[in-house]
C-alpha cells in the first residue's frame, strides 16, 4: 500500500505565519514543513509553550534546540 499523502495548505498571500512548539516531534515537524514551504517574504512566528514542565520537563531544551535548528536552517528573520 503506497504511503498516504497529507496536503499542507499555505495561502501564498500570507506575510505572517505563528507556530507554537511543544517539544514534541509533530509541532516540530510542522514547523519545519511550514519553514519549506513558505515564501522567503514570509515572517514566520515561532513560540514555545511547555505544558508538561513537571512531567516531562526535557520539553523545554528540546523546543530550545528545535528552534536554533530552524533558525540556522531558514535563517528566520523573526524569531
Amino acid at each position: 500500500m503506497p504511503p498516504a499523502l497529507l496536503a499542507l495548505y499555505l495561502n501564498k498571500s500570507w506575510k505572517r505565519i505563528g507556530v507554537s512548539l511543544s517539544g514534541g516531534a509533530d509541532s516540530a515537524l510542522l514547523a519545519y514543513l511550514i519553514c519549506k514551504n513558505v515564501t522567503i517574504n514570509t515572517d514566520i512566528h515561532i513560540t514555545s509553550q511547555i505544558r508538561c514542565w513537571r512531567t516531562r520537563p526535557w520539553q523545554e531544551y528540546y523546543v530550545d534546540g528545535v528552534i536554533r535548528w530552524l533558525k540556522k536552517e531558514f535563517i528566520l528573520r523573526s524569531m
